[in-house]
């Protein structure tokens, strides 16, 4: 968002008073600040008019949206919904035609905060929560990829197939259908552009395997075993080609998913296959899940 400095902003000069507190708050950047830096926001805000100061309003509440959705204290369905409320409110500024870059990041910082929250939530209100997150992502792809920048609109379209993957496990019949093709869509526009392997190697890879878990989840509405076989089988191949970038060391709980939906793919084809083989992938499964566990462990399935 814009950079701020105290004194002349939007063309009207800042009462001392929020100089003063817009100073205080550059001091209270470390995480164990986060509470007295949203109540200071909050008084801010009470300080500052929209109709005189229209950026610096816009970014107290991006701040504050950002310190609420990473306060872990106190009930956080409450800091994620008022997060979200906060981005809404700023959104009125930062506008697709005015500042298309800033409402990118915007839409984004928005859409992760919704897909938290859908987390929280079950049923219709789940699903309703999911269907923002995945439109949140749909606007940014609105925009031109020399605003947007490659890496960004990779972010952007495997944020929405993975999440629109998510909203089809709350679907059925032809609905389900529909929402897997359309994840699977917006995954393959990321994988179909071979540079963008070297440009973001990690967005890559999650858009891999988030294509992998679709496909197996496809598979599982066909009914032509052969068909269901061969889809399977991408699966597969594209937890592999994750798992060429993700590693052990350096991004062990990705690794560790990918490793993991691989050892349930492969199980998955232990009853299309002869029985001569089953034994063969049934182990391959194993060592799969194996790997997965030396990340896994029960403290971290604890915490």
């Amino acid at each position: 968002m814009s950079s701020r400095q105290p004194g002349d902003l939007d063309g009207h000069r800042l009462p001392t008073e929020v100089q003063e507190l817009l100073s205080q708050l550059e001091t209270l950047n470390q995480p164990e600040d986060i509470s007295p830096r949203i109540h200071l926001l909050e008084r801010v805000l009470t300080l500052v008019s929209r109709t005189d100061h229209p950026t610096l309003w816009a970014d107290l509440y991006v701040e504050l949206g950002d310190a609420l959705q990473r306060n872990r204290m106190g009930d956080r369905q409450v800091q994620l919904s008022r997060s979200i409320d906060c981005y809404d409110t700023a959104l009125t500024v930062y506008t697709r035609e005015g500042m298309p870059t800033d409402w990118a990041r915007l839409l984004y910082t928005r859409g992760v905060a919704l897909h938290e929250l859908a987390g929280l939530l079950t049923g219709s209100e789940r699903e309703k929560i999911l269907r923002d997150a995945v439109t949140s992502f749909e606007e940014i792809l609105t925009i031109g990829e020399h605003q947007l920048g490659p890496a960004n609109r990779m972010l952007a379209q495997n944020n929405k197939g993975a999440f629109l993957r998510e909203l089809a496990g709350m679907l059925t019949g032809a609905e389900r259908a529909k929402a897997l093709q359309e994840a699977l869509a917006c995954l393959n526009e990321v994988l179909q552009h071979e540079e963008y392997r070297e440009i973001a190697p990690i967005i890559w890879a999650a858009a891999q395997s988030n294509k992998g878990s679709t496909l197996r989840d496809l598979a599982e509405l066909l009914t032509d075993p052969e068909q269901q076989l061969a889809m399977v089988h991408d699966a597969i191949a594209c937890y592999d080609a994750s798992l060429s970038v993700y590693t052990h060391k350096e991004a062990s709980t990705d690794w560790a998913a990918a490793q993991n939906n691989k050892g349930a793919a492969l199980s998955y084809l232990s009853p299309l296959i002869s029985s001569e083989k089953r034994r063969e992938k049934l182990e391959e499964a194993i060592t799969c899940y194996d790997a997965a566990l030396t990340v896994y462990t029960h403290e971290v399935a604890l915490e």
